[in-house]
């Protein structure tokens, strides 16, 4: 009887150890392929982290450069005080040619109360969002389709605080539209 159990032993106790090997190599590879998720995971976390904060500020960094051109644009258009229609593009003539020296795509753009608009070509027409304008305080940035084509423009857009009258209008906003195809 003896030797029937040591030769049951001897069967059991590999088959035993077979299972007891096969069940913790099984636990530990879980256990590891969910800490090779939980790593890759982090990693990729902070990498978008890091990717949406350089956006972030480079977004900040672009939109203040265009605030900046618009303000001079503004502060040009306030400095020289034009009187009439004539000066008025004449002004927006020389600005629009500092701008085209680069590649900018840009258009310097006055509106007076009524809704008109004014770029270095003269009176164009009424600008449909003039409510949006009136109501902002200083400054306001929107996309637009003042000339009805395709292109998808950014107006920039100063209120200014004493308007600059001219003959026959007086001007409240001044900025600049950008293409930006």
């Amino acid at each position: 009887m003896k030797k029937s159990s040591l030769k049951k032993n001897r069967i059991l106790l590999p088959i035993l150890l077979m299972a007891v090997l096969g069940i913790g190599s099984v636990l530990v590879f879980r256990f590891y392929r969910g800490y090779l998720d939980e790593l890759i995971y982090q990693e990729r976390l902070s990498q978008m982290t890091e990717v949406t904060n350089e956006l972030y500020s480079s977004m900040d960094m672009l939109m203040s450069n265009e605030w900046q051109t618009a303000q001079f644009i503004r502060d040009g258009v306030i400095s020289e005080q034009p009187r009439t229609v004539e000066q008025l593009t004449g002004h927006l003539k020389n600005l629009q040619r500092v701008y085209d020296a680069g590649s900018n795509k840009l258009m310097p753009i006055v509106i007076d109360g009524s809704g008109r608009y004014y770029t270095a070509s003269g009176k164009k027409g009424v600008i449909y969002n003039l409510e949006e304008l009136v109501d902002c305080e200083e400054r306001i940035s929107s996309v637009t389709n003042i000339f009805g084509t395709d292109a998808t423009d950014i107006l920039f857009i100063y209120k200014l605080e004493e308007p600059v009258k001219l003959e026959d209008t007086t001007i409240w906003f001044c900025g600049y539209i950008k293409d930006f195809r």
